[in-house]
Order: C-alpha cells, then sequence, then structure tokens
C-alpha cells in the first residue's frame, strides 16, 4: 500500500501534553542506516523541530508524543536506535515490545535502501511479525538516488505501507504518524520470511549446494537459500553475501525458476563463502 501524499501541505493532527491520560500506549522503533533522519525524524514530530548537524545517536534515545486519533487519547513512545554495527546487541534489547517498525532510508543514498532488508531480518528476528512502514527520508533534497518505484516495489514485497517525507520541511511527518496508528489497528502483518531454523553457515553451504545440483524445484532451492541467508545473517549481521542472497530470493519469487538461474546460483556459491563476513553498513 502507499500512503496517500501531498508535495505541500501535511495534515494535522490534535496533540496532547504529555502527561494526560491515556487510552493505548504504542512502542515504534525508528530502524535504519545511521545518518539517514532518524533522530530528525523524531524530533520533527515530537518538537516540530529541524536542526542540521545532528550527533550519532549512541544506543539509543527516546521521544514521547500524546495525540487524540480515532476518539481516543494515544500515547506514541519513540525509540530511535543508533544504526552503527556495534550497537546491533543493544538494538535488540530496545526492539521487545515494539508495535511498529519505522524502516528509514536517505533517498538520495542508495546504499541505505539497499541496506532495509538487513533491518527487516535484525527486527523480525527479535519481534516476529510485528506490522512495519517504510519511510523515504530527505525528498527536499535533490540528486536523488532511489527512485519511487523502487521503493514502493519493495514495500509491497516486505508487505509494508510506503511514504516519502522530509525531516526538514516536516512534509508528511504528521501523515506517517497518523498512518502508523491506522496500520496498528488494522493488525497488519508484515511477512519477511517463513521463520526457519539457523545451521552452522558451513552445513547450510553445503546443503544448499547439495540441493541446486540435484534438485530442479524452485520451492526446495528457495527455502534453502532462506535457511543459508538466514544461518549467515544469524552470525554476520549486514553481509554482503545476506543482500546478494535476497536478490536471489526476490528474482527467484518474481520471475521463476530455470535452468540458467540454478547454474548462476552454483557459480556464486564460491563468491557467497569468501564472503559472507564483509559487512555493508558503517563501523
Amino acid at each position: 500500500m502507499i500512503i496517500s501524499q501531498s508535495d505541500d501541505d501535511d495534515i494535522q493532527l490534535e496533540t496532547l501534553p504529555d502527561n494526560a491520560e491515556y487510552d493505548a500506549l504504542y512502542k515504534l522503533i525508528l530502524l535504519g542506516d545511521g545518518a539517514v533522519g532518524k533522530t530528525a525524524i523524531g524530533t520533527r514530530f515530537c518538537k516540530g523541530l529541524f536542526k542540521s548537524g545532528y550527533k550519532m545517536t549512541i544506543g539509543a534515545d527516546f521521544f514521547i508524543k500524546s495525540l487524540r486519533l480515532d476518539g481516543k487519547n494515544m500515547k506514541y513512545q519513540i525509540w530511535d536506535v543508533a544504526g552503527q554495527s556495534r550497537f546491533k546487541s543493544l538494538r535488540n534489547m530496545y526492539y521487545r515490545g515494539a508495535s511498529c517498525g519505522i524502516l528509514v532510508f536517505d533517498t538520495t543514498v542508495y546504499e541505505s535502501f539497499g541496506n532495509l532488508e538487513n533491518w527487516v531480518l535484525e527486527f523480525q528476528d527479535e519481534t516476529g511479525r510485528t506490522p512495519m512502514i517504510v519511510v523515504g527520508n530527505k525528498v527536499d533534497l535533490p540528486d536523488r538516488m532511489v527512485a519511487p518505484d523502487e521503493a514502493e516495489n519493495f514495500a509491497k514485497y516486505i508487505n509494508a505501507p510506503y511514504i516519502e517525507v522530509s525531516a526538514k520541511s516536516g512534509r508528511n511527518i504528521n501523515r506517517l504518524f497518523a498512518s502508523i496508528y491506522d496500520l496498528i489497528k488494522e493488525h497488519r502483518q508484515s511477512i519477511m520470511i517463513p521463520k526457519v531454523k539457523a545451521l552452522p553457515i558451513d552445513q547450510a553451504f553445503d546443503e544448499l549446494e547439495q540441493i541446486l545440483k540435484t534438485i530442479d524445484n524452485q520451492a526446495a532451492a528457495t527455502v534453502a537459500l532462506k535457511i543459508t541467508r538466514y544461518s549467515i545473517f544469524k552470525e554476520v549481521p549486514f553481509s554482503v553475501t545476506v543482500q546478494n542472497m535476497t536478490q536471489w530470493i526476490r528474482y527467484l519469487e518474481n520471475y521463476g525458476w530455470n535452468e540458467q538461474s540454478r547454474q548462476a546460483m552454483l557459480e556464486n556459491i564460491p563468491a557467497w563463502k569468501h564472503n559472507y563476513k564483509i559487512i555493508n553498513i558503517e563501523e
């Protein structure tokens, strides 16, 4: 679902004092690489402010915002988690009990978009099928690197809504958080991958290679690929091999199975084994 967006005006929301009594409390998690604007989005929504030069988030920070939505008093507890890989062990702790994950990328930095799938894996590994929303930030800037159609297709792939915002101008910031309430209320389920059991990485690669060599079946190949991807992810989050395997999974689901794709994946296995410890995120 693509959320209806305006290039000019944002919607108006009825805000309440932070100490107001509330009917429901929702814990939201801002996810994404460092410097994509997670802190700026939280600050713009909760304080109505924007400033340049935000300091890197250490561990996590959080914002509080109370609203009147759908005739009820709602309180958002918005957690802004650090995007650098060294904070992964801390992030998992903050994910627990989340009502929604807000996947943020910078529309001018393609790498931040490419890493979204890693964030989905990390978040769902801790929270299960908690709803998510994909957010393209910094649309006020020139030199856009991620096309709207590509971002929309990714959002459809993970069964999540997509919206574009600008923390700097305020464009669609209120609309984003109003949409999150609707998403939670409707109990949308964001399905990325079936829950699979991680194997020792060498065993996962061996089983994947054996299946690709002996079984001419798309479903079996896709499951084996997902198990190998998940096994690597459990040991090396943000691995470049995880990212490449994800592209192959999406290719198989979109275009189907053939002999050429089977041979290409077999040829990729040595590179996947060699590169799986390389990560694609800022240290």
